[in-house]
């Protein structure tokens, strides 16, 4: 199940990189690339802490920041 989210994950950050591309203000654009810059960290880290977790330990990923002062919501799903 952690692989399927960090997949959501990178799929987040795909959908926040298509919105940066059709952004015309710097700002906006900005927000955007952080945003999907975070959703890739957050996915990677979700694959390690699974890898991780194979040794008896148990290990949790918070869910990543809300950004609420973006204009764009990443969190749709494109890539289905």
């Amino acid at each position: 199940m952690r692989m399927e989210k960090a997949h959501d994950y990178r799929r987040y950050a795909a959908e926040c990189l298509r919105l940066a591309q059709t952004i015309s203000s710097p700002a906006e654009k900005n927000t955007l690339l952080q945003m999907a810059e975070t959703w890739r960290r957050v996915a990677s880290q979700r694959e390690s802490r699974s890898l991780s977790s194979g040794s008896g330990r148990s290990y949790s990923v918070s869910d990543p920041p809300k950004y609420s002062n973006a204009k764009r919501r990443c969190d749709v799903d494109v890539c289905s």
